[in-house]
């Protein structure tokens, strides 16, 4: 205000503070303030700031019921704390507007919006019903007030049992974990588990309810932003134990979290761990992701990213029996992505990549099953291994019983060391290994030792060194059927080496049966039976049904050396770069109904169809052998006692369709050569 007023006493004729007081009395009206200052520095208040005390007072004491009267009746207003009821709604209304010229007049069957609006400065609701109507809104939870934090629920004092209240967040501003918890007075059978239970300084239990699911959100873990998120590997194992304790599903809920350590199932009843996705971030750390204990628990749908650390995947450890590992993914773990030495464990499902790469012996495998009985892998994807998949027991320890690998693939990763191998097993009964697809390893695709009434059956091998190998220490009772072989070393191999090495001495191998494959393409032989161990015994070996083709490669077709008793009938062996069959040093061997096409392809070496070196009592009979690159279908060189009867050679080079070359006792008979 421009005007100066005096300092003259009330009151002042002066007529600068005449000026400056009709300025005030303007301010007083209109200003939107509580207060002004009048001409002596002293404030006073504006109608504004009198009617917020008006306000205040009546929120202090209470409104006025009009008793009797509502918008229906018709009723008079005479002060702002008098309220008036709305039969059509049920709500209370005051008036917020002026009663500068008198009180407010409500007609008869009149509403509040036909009597000036529902706004500020007309009525306003004052009732519960309009809080109700607040509360019943879509957002109406936000009126209600909850625990901000655990820390919080922490110092709250229950009222009574089964209270209930909401935690906002398990850890303050970072928005995971809340949920709603209820009370229990006597809290003192709980222990606070800083997720689920939390325990009151006054003996209460504040309990999360509807925990069907526990996920480490409740006990404090944050989902993975980048590699400098808070681990959660202690929240998870809290979780974990909660789970149990509480009957409930341990799940992560999809989330992807850091792990600096191991994340333990150690539990004596059994829990579903399930949907998360754990990523290591100290790599230069050596510890087991997962790691179960104790009772039989299911494992499902968890994602391991070892980031090429020492770490294993999933370790099983389970004193009881039954524990399942499925639809899991392990990747870049430097050791072994899937490890078990407990009973009946199931591992389905699951797909492993770049595992057991900085892993040494066994632990460069990705799924290794240890010592188990009862025991499958069955439907696992392996990929870039460095060691595939193994059920091993310790050969001349323990053996294991009726476990099963099927309808797995396994891919060998490029570079790995020449021993590394598809799918391994030792000292098994009962094993079966089954329509399993194996691919790319420097070592062989099948590889088992020291087994007993197995059947290897229905696998698709692809470039290995060995397709199948059985042998170097005692097996017996074995199928090996159905297995589509191509591009390997040696198709199939059957073996006790002549060796000094101890464990390789007095081995028995008996009763075999190599039946229904198909081998294409092998660089070095299709079938190899070999049985030269000096101080071991052999017998009851029947190669049947087998097709092989070389596909003019440097490889054989079948050769049996030094095997005794048994059968080698009713294959077919075409384009073979050798005797399409070739038996050496053999005793009691049956060789029938075998079809033979172009063995010696592509060479210029002396090759025929059958051939018998140094073999006793062996009969060739009933065979067929087409082919210029030949010389004789059946040729008896050297043994005693070998018969050839009914075979027949076509288009071979030779004179006759039998040669018989030394030997003592051999004869032929009724052979056709055209």
């Amino acid at each position: 205000m421009a005007t100066t007023p005096t300092n003259l006493p009330v009151p002042s004729e002066s007529p600068f503070d005449f000026k400056f007081n009709i300025g005030k009395i303007d301010e007083v009206v209109t200003s939107m303030g509580w207060t002004y200052t009048d001409r002596f520095g002293q404030k006073h208040y504006t109608i504004e700031g009198i009617n917020y005390l008006s306000q205040q007072a009546m929120a202090a004491f209470g409104y006025v019921i009009l008793t009797g009267k509502t918008f229906t009746t018709g009723a008079t207003i005479n002060n702002p704390n008098e309220v008036l009821l709305n039969t059509a709604d049920g709500e209370y209304y005051k008036w917020t507007g002026t009663f500068a010229s008198g009180p407010k007049v409500v007609p008869e069957n009149s509403t509040p919006a036909s009597t000036g609006g529902i706004a500020p400065g007309s009525w306003l609701g004052v009732g519960d019903a309009s809080l109700r109507a607040a509360l019943a809104a879509m957002d109406g939870e936000k009126l209600i007030g909850e625990c901000p934090d655990i820390a919080t629920l922490r110092t709250i004092e229950p009222s009574y049992d089964k209270q209930r209240i909401t935690l906002r967040e398990h850890t303050a501003n970072t928005g995971y974990g809340g949920g709603q918890f209820r009370a229990v007075m006597s809290g003192s059978s709980y222990a606070d588990n800083n997720g689920t239970i939390i325990k009151t300084s006054g003996g209460a239990a504040w309990v999360r309810v509807n925990v069907g699911y526990i996920s480490p959100y409740m006990f404090g873990a944050l989902p993975r932003v980048d590699a400098t998120t808070p681990t959660a590997h202690t929240a998870i194992n809290a979780a974990a134990a909660a789970a149990v304790s509480q009957n409930a599903i341990f799940d992560g809920l999809g989330a992807t979290f850091n792990v600096t350590g191991e994340c333990t199932i150690n539990n004596s009843n059994s829990i579903i761990f399930q949907n998360m996705v754990l990523v290591v971030t100290d790599v230069a750390a050596s510890f087991n992701v997962v790691r179960v204990r104790n009772a039989d628990h299911t494992i499902r749908r968890i994602r391991i990213e070892g980031g090429n650390s020492k770490v294993l995947g999933i370790n099983v450890e389970s004193t009881a029996t039954g524990t399942i590992v499925e639809s899991c993914k392990v990747t870049n773990t430097g050791l072994t992505a899937i490890y078990s030495t407990a009973s009946r464990v199931v591992a389905r499902n699951n797909q492993t990549d770049s595992c057991g790469l900085l892993g040494t012996g066994n632990y460069r495998c990705s799924i290794w099953f240890n010592e188990n009985e009862h025991a499958v892998m069955e439907g696992n994807i392996c990929t870039n291994c460095a060691w595939g998949i193994l059920m091993r027991n310790t050969i001349g320890t323990s053996q294991g019983y009726f476990n099963t690998m099927r309808n797995n693939i396994v891919v060998s990763a490029s570079g790995t060391t020449a021993d590394c191998q598809g799918i391994s097993a030792s000292a098994q009964i009962h094993l079966s290994t089954t329509d399993n697809i194996v691919r790319g390893f420097p070592n062989n695709a099948i590889d088992h030792q020291n087994c007993f009434g197995m059947i290897i059956t229905g696998n698709q091998i692809h470039q290995c060194n060995d397709g199948v190998f059985i042998g170097d220490r005692s097996c017996g009772r074995i199928i090996i059927s159905n297995n589509n072989i191509e591009a390997c070393f040696t198709g199939i191999r059957y073996y006790n080496p002549s060796n000094s090495t101890p464990e390789y001495q007095n081995q028995t191998f008996a009763d075999v049966q190599i039946t229904n494959n198909v081998i294409y393409t092998s660089t070095s032989r299709a079938i190899w039976v070999i049985m030269t161990g000096t101080t071991s015994a052999n017998f009851m070996t029947n190669v049947n049904g087998n097709i092989v083709d070389g596909n003019g490669s440097a490889g054989l077709g079948i050769v049996m050396d030094t095997v005794t008793y048994g059968s080698v009938s009713q294959n077919q062996v075409r384009r073979v770069r050798g005797h399409g069959i070739d038996l050496a040093s053999c005793e009691g061997l049956r060789v029938m109904g075998n079809s033979i096409a172009d063995a010696g392809f592509t060479t210029t070496g002396t090759y025929n169809g059958i051939n018998l070196s140094n073999c006793n009592r062996c009969n060739a009979s009933d065979n067929y052998a087409v082919g210029p690159s030949m010389i004789y279908s059946v040729v008896l060189g050297g043994g005693a006692y070998n018969m050839a009867y009914t075979n027949h050679a076509r288009s071979t080079s030779g004179a006759t369709a039998v040669s018989i070359s030394g030997g003592t006792g051999n004869v032929e008979s009724l052979n056709i050569k055209s």
